[in-house]
């Protein structure tokens, strides 16, 4: 607004005249489904029954500290007290070396692991992050009675543990400083289990504090154990679990197998690995993946299973399934509780449990199990679909949240199950009506195409039938549903969940690969096929008569080809399904240039390009457009938006996006009361190519080209004749 009084000059800059308008990314894929998050490395466990833990606080000032306790320092190192008295008011600079000490105040600090060793952290039953920030533990007293089990602080603030029952001394003994070491005294046998303080959680799980940074008290009854406290230092969802993550396939790191570190390995049962190795060989560029697999409310139960260690050698029993919580080993009896870190300990990943030396499990011993392992079979569609709740997106929901975070919406969706492999594996997916019908309402709202497969063994026949079958995934007219099948063979080389094994000399998991050819959805091939061919020619060319990789040929015998009308991919083709094509020399081909809409619609934009090209003009004007919104309407703003899509349309034309196409402002649809309401109508005229899908030659027999039959030889020929 001008000044009220200005005696000289000012200037007011507008911007006038046409704007570039960029193209909104098309090849980006966005995939729900499973992921063992729990095979990353580094991934955090799930609380565990009977728990030998212990705390990693962080370092305060001004405060008293006793023999033994453990902080987390500035630099992630864990320091134990190892004179006592009080920390200074600032923070001290820390030893880096191993044994290295600090004097922080009064207090004498020694550097006793690199990084946060002695602290532990778990995942509580609501899925939150709980750390062990405190221990409480009695200290060792003389001639006084212990049972089995007990632990105690010993002088130098270690954990000791009873192992024979008995009277401790009237003095207290020369404690052993080695982890698994023994110490007499009295009639007492101690275990050293700990450097530092440690304490056991209870048989059951506590009720979680779900206060971000509020505490848990866990312990067993009796207090003979010591007690946890945990604090809820971030709250859930974990990593990689219900949200979107952006994987870039152009990163070399993104193709290692099943994209190991962001979602885990390949592992029977689990879908996503197997779809970003599918999809990233066909040459795609993006993913935004979200993964629904929970193991806090995914698993099945194992409950008081017996087994047996070894009569010799290392002590190693094979649960035999991977992806294990809640942990609980006893003897045959159930009358005495082991402890995990103290007499045994527990691959989680591949489901080995190991006795420890030192530990009240001997060499032969046979023991309960009871555990919770991961199952991707307790995904329901519901899972796969999700929910939109207290500003809490799950499930595909999550893919409305990609544009605020990444700047785009995934534009090729799919959510294939690999289920049909192994007895436990994620068997809900796009197959499903119900997971088929939220990616179609997701994908009207994002202007996206959906990609729909069909149950393994569908047989052309099938497939077709599913089109008009009631409740059947098929059963569609939707012009952005994407019809695959059938589903697809390929070498499964993922890893048998149930397949781990033992090393007897080292005692260590091998994890077996199936190796095993097993029928998979189509709709990742065609996914990466479609991206893949963005990247490589353009969004308005059809994915159809695209060579497809890794798959190995259809589940069920399907006549192809493209000469014959009653061929099995031209009747697919027919009803709207997108097939594969395998002939000789030809290899497997993408087939099908058509949508679910045919053949209840037959307008251009059944024809699977010119839908998405019209998708990517309509979201790239309506995104460029964001910038006149709210400028004061004028014949200049109304010259600048039209000068902005033409220029926009022509360089479309010229790349082959267009045939042809023009915008408009037409003054009969804007009449002055709706100008005067702020609202403005253009018009935009314009074809994109459609695919050649037919080539029809006529071919005449004509009789009259027969009166070039003389019988005449020609002149050269008649010389060359021989004379003799």
């Amino acid at each position: 607004m001008p000044a009220n009084f200005l005696h000289g000059v000012e200037v007011f800059e507008f911007n006038l005249g046409p704007v570039p308008i960029n193209v909104v990314n098309s090849a980006v894929i966005g995939l729900v489904g499973s992921a063992p998050l729990f095979a990353v490395p580094g991934a955090l466990p799930l609380w565990d029954p009977s728990w030998l833990v212990q705390a990693a606080p962080q370092w305060t000032p001004s405060t008293v500290e006793t023999v033994g306790n453990l902080i987390v320092d500035s630099n992630g190192n864990t320091q134990k007290v190892t004179t006592a008295g009080t920390t200074g008011i600032s923070t001290p600079a820390w030893g880096r070396a191993l044994g290295a000490t600090t004097t922080d105040g009064t207090v004498v600090w020694t550097l006793i692991a690199i990084g946060a060793a002695a602290g532990q952290q778990c995942i509580d039953a609501n899925g939150n992050i709980q750390t062990a920030t405190a221990v409480t533990l009695p200290g060792w007293q003389a001639s006084h009675s212990y049972t089995v089990g007990s632990l105690v602080l010993d002088s130098s603030g270690n954990t000791q543990r009873c192992v024979v029952a008995g009277t401790s001394g009237a003095s207290a003994p020369s404690w052993s400083t080695t982890v698994g070491g023994s110490t007499t005294d009295g009639g007492v046998t101690w275990t050293l289990v700990a450097l530092g303080a440690a304490a056991i959680t209870g048989t059951t799980p506590p009720v979680w504090n779900t206060t971000l940074g509020g505490t848990t008290s866990d312990s067993i009854a009796g207090g003979l154990t010591g007690t946890v406290t945990w604090t809820l230092t971030q709250k859930g969802p974990i990593p990689n679990l219900q949200q979107p993550v952006l994987i870039a396939g152009s990163n070399p790191n993104s193709l290692a197998p099943g994209q190991a570190g962001v979602f885990g390995p390949p592992i029977q049962g689990f879908t996503i690995p197997y779809a970003l190795a599918t999809v990233f060989a066909q040459g795609a560029g993006q993913v935004i993946a979200v993964n629904v697999f929970d193991q806090t409310r995914h698993y099945s139960t194992i409950t008081a299973q017996t087994f047996t260690f070894p009569g010799a050698g290392v002590q190693a029993i094979n649960v035999g399934h991977m992806g294990l919580s809640a942990v609980k080993v006893t003897n045959t009896g159930a009358t005495v509780i082991y402890v995990e870190g103290a007499d045994f300990k527990v691959d989680r990943v591949n489901g080995v449990i190991t006795a420890l030396g030192g530990g009240l499990l001997t060499a032969g011993q046979s023991v309960q199990v009871s555990c919770n392992y991961a199952d991707p079979s307790k995904l329901a569609d519901s899972d796969l679909v999700g929910t939109v709740s207290g500003n809490v997106y799950t499930g595909m929901q999550n893919w409305k949240l990609a544009y605020g975070l990444m700047g785009f919406f995934p534009k090729l969706l799919i959510a294939p199950s690999f289920g049909n492999a192994v007895p436990t594996g994620q068997v809900v997916g796009s197959q499903d009506a119900t997971v088929a019908a939220g990616m179609a309402t997701l994908a009207a709202a994002m202007r996206a195409m959906y990609f729909i497969d069909c149950p393994p063994g569908s047989s052309p026949a099938t497939l077709l039938s599913n089109r008009g079958a009631s409740g059947n995934a098929f059963n569609t007219s939707d012009k952005r549903a994407i019809l695959c099948g059938p589903q697809q063979l390929f070498l499964d080389s993922g890893i048998v969940p149930t397949g781990v094994s033992i090393d007897p000399s080292s005692g260590k998991a091998i994890q077996n690969l199936a190796n095993v050819t097993h029928a998979g959805p189509y709709s990742p091939y065609v996914a990466g096929a479609t991206a893949a061919k963005d990247l490589a020619q353009g969004y308005w060319w059809s994915p159809s008569n695209t060579p497809v990789v890794g798959a190995l040929g259809p589940d069920v015998a399907i006549y192809s080809s493209f000469l014959d009308a009653a061929s099995d991919t031209n009747t697919l083709n027919s009803q709207g399904i997108v097939t594969a094509f395998q002939a000789f020399g030809t290899g497997i081909r993408v087939w099908g240039n058509r949508s679910a809409g045919f053949p209840t619609y037959s307008t251009p934009d059944v024809f699977i390009p010119v839908r998405r090209t019209m998708d990517v003009i309509e979201q790239s004007i309506m995104l460029a457009m964001m910038q006149f919104l709210d400028q004061p309407i004028s014949n200049a703003l109304i010259q600048s938006i039209l000068a902005s899509a033409n220029s926009f349309i022509r360089t479309l034309i010229a790349r082959g996006a267009l045939v042809a196409g023009t915008a408009s402002f037409n003054p009969a649809e804007n009449p002055s009361s709706q100008i005067a309401a702020g609202q403005l109508v253009f018009d935009i005229d314009c074809m994109p190519p459609p695919p050649a899908e037919r080539l029809t030659f006529n071919v005449f027999i004509d009789t009259t080209l027969l009166a070039q039959l003389t019988g005449a030889t020609s002149a050269a020929a008649s010389t060359a004749l021989p004379t003799g």
